[in-house]
């Protein structure tokens, strides 16, 4: 591997380097590779451009980690929702929460069914919180929902079309 490395003019870093070994056995043997003076321990999961992969290519310590993460700043939304308008506490819920869920959607249609009702909690929990309607049903806030986000983009072409 670091003749490849050299051949192609890369200077490796082997402390960055991570092992993992897919597969479906039930008991893993204790593995490891040497990359130059380095050792590498197999791991039971890496992050691969953000996402979280073990060994049986399952997603669930991804999809929780991105609940929990998610979870956090609906919670500091929560505490501002009495301070900010509603299309400000709306900006903030798409641009530091529902990115979490937008980024890679498809791992999520690969997890525990545990897993994605929690995320639907967090994003229902969340837009009660910007909508300061915490009695209505579901399908009530995602109408609200629509008509905040329609206004939000006619505001926006209205201040474009002004700066022109």
């Amino acid at each position: 591997m670091l003749t490849w490395f050299k051949q192609n003019y890369i200077q490796p870093n082997p402390d960055k380097f991570q092992f993992i070994l897919f597969h479906n056995a039930v008991k893993s043997s204790n593995k490891s590779v040497g990359v130059g003076d380095t050792i590498l321990e197999k791991l039971e999961s890496v992050k691969l451009l953000g996402i979280f992969v073990d060994r049986w290519l399952n997603f669930n310590l991804h999809i929780s980690e991105t609940c929990k993460k998610a979870g956090k700043q609906s919670s500091a939304l929560g505490r501002l929702a009495n301070i900010l308008s509603t299309e400000d506490k709306y900006v903030l819920f798409e641009c530091f929460i529902l990115s979490y869920f937008n980024y890679c959607p498809v791992v999520r249609h690969y997890g525990n069914i545990s897993d994605k009702k929690n995320s639907e909690i967090i994003q229902k929990r969340v837009l009660r919180y910007v909508f300061k309607d915490y009695s209505s049903s579901c399908r009530n806030i995602d109408k609200k929902q629509t008509t905040i986000v329609c206004a939000t983009t006619q505001t926006n072409i209205i201040r474009s079309v002004q700066n022109c």
